[in-house]
């Protein structure tokens, strides 16, 4: 009968460490949140990446801890293009971070004041750099600012002159855009350097990325 009831007891004290053990571990979790990092794109993201363009350090990072978090896309891609004399690189980059439901109804409002500072200081950049260089022969036209439903854009123009060519050969035109916008619950930042002739094909681009951004929130953003 004694050996039956310390069995029990044992049992008992057992299971109940047993119990206790599960609900600290299950707190501990709960306490810590989620934690993803890795240097490849969610499938939404990648999807983003221009054809022809080699993928170059792509990240995804999302914390959520007791309902809050933060969590960012970020890569660049670029593609080389033989003009002759010259190796033109074009390179391609979107950043994109997100807040939490909860953050964002607090903090929300004041993003698109960031955005719209932000797009004002890099006019203001390309504008300083407004102007002709012989010893570069470049020169830099002044910068174009344009309001999109989602935030701003703001294009330089670049005439490339090759001395080597001759006074009357026609210059290499490429295009510098920047672009910050909003996120259904953050903010992007993305650009195109040294976009070639025209810069329709980044508009094109920008577009797709701004519908994402649009789309996209902690919740799905690995989506």
């Amino acid at each position: 009968m004694n050996k039956v009831m310390i069995m029990s007891h044992t049992y008992l004290r057992n299971f109940l460490l047993t119990i206790g053990c599960f609900f600290l571990v299950s707190t501990v979790v709960a306490a810590q949140g989620t934690n993803e990092f890795r240097q490849t794109l969610p499938p939404g993201f990648a999807a983003l990446v221009p054809q022809g363009t080699k993928l170059v350090n792509p990240k995804f990072s999302r914390s959520i801890v007791s309902g809050y978090g933060t969590a960012e896309v970020e890569f660049y891609a670029e593609k080389e293009v033989d003009k002759g004399t010259q190796l033109i690189v074009i390179r391609y980059h979107l950043k994109l971070d997100c807040l939490d439901d909860k953050s964002w109804k607090i903090n929300g409002s004041q993003y698109p004041s960031i955005v719209e500072q932000k797009a004002e200081e890099k006019r203001e950049v390309f504008a300083k750099g407004t102007g002709s260089s012989i010893a570069t022969g470049k020169t830099f036209y002044p910068p174009e600012m344009k309001k999109y439903s989602w935030g701003y854009g703001i294009t330089q123009r670049t005439d490339t002159y090759d001395i080597g060519l001759g006074a009357n050969a026609p210059p290499i035109t490429t295009y510098n855009c920047f672009y910050f916008g909003m996120a259904r619950t953050g903010m992007f930042e993305a650009s195109v350097i040294d976009f070639l002739d025209s810069k329709d094909e980044a508009e094109k681009w920008i577009a797709k990325v701004a519908l994402k951004a649009s789309q996209t929130d902690i919740t799905n953003i690995s989506q």
